[in-house]
Formats: structure tokens, sequence, C-alpha cells
């Protein structure tokens, strides 16, 4: 999940585009099979409160939920993604290996 503000900055805008192109690249039969999805939600936008709680996102944040046996599980990885936003290679890379290490235990 990409949470963010309505007014985004460059970096903001480059973590949403670099997790978008890791999974339509890597993961695009997960992503057809539901396995993997997708959701990018404004934090701004009231309808959005409760999602944004649920995932303590306040502002900009890349958080990896992952559901095994019906139990959630989140992963932030928003430092990962400031640190490496505006990186295609290094950031797709890393995002790659820790989705794959969370699908070998589902």
């Amino acid at each position: 999940m990409n949470f963010h503000y309505t007014h985004r900055c460059m970096t903001c805008n480059a973590i949403e585009a670099n997790t978008k192109y890791t999974l339509n690249t890597y993961f695009a039969k997960e992503l057809k099979e539901d396995k993997i999805t997708f959701h990018v939600i404004n934090v701004d936008v009231k309808e959005n409160e409760k999602i944004a709680e649920k995932f303590e996102a306040s502002g900009t944040s890349l958080i990896l939920n992952v559901i095994k046996n019906g139990k959630e599980t989140q992963i932030n990885l928003t430092d990962f993604a400031f640190m490496n936003g505006n990186d295609q290679e290094a950031f797709s890379k890393e995002l790659k290996a820790k989705i794959d290490t969370e699908l070998k235990t589902l």
C-alpha cells in the first residue's frame, strides 16, 4: 500500500512509479491472480481515514501487508522507499527481494 498526501513531492511520485514498475515487471502473474494487490491511498481524503489509521499512515508511507492464514502482518518500507525512491534500479531490486521473501512464506 502506498499512502500519500494530496500534494506530493518528486520522491513520493517516484516511490509509486517504482513500486508499480517492480510489481508489473516481476509479479505480473501474482497481480493477475490477486496474490498481490497494490493500493494507492490519499490520506487527505476523508473516506480513507480508517485505513490510514489501521496502518498508522499519517503521510507518505509504503507498507507491505502480508496476509497468511487470515493473519495480517505489516512491514513498513517507508524508510527504504525514501532512501531509494529516486533510483529505480536499486529500489526495484530491493523491493523485489523483500516481496520474494514474503511470498516464500505463503
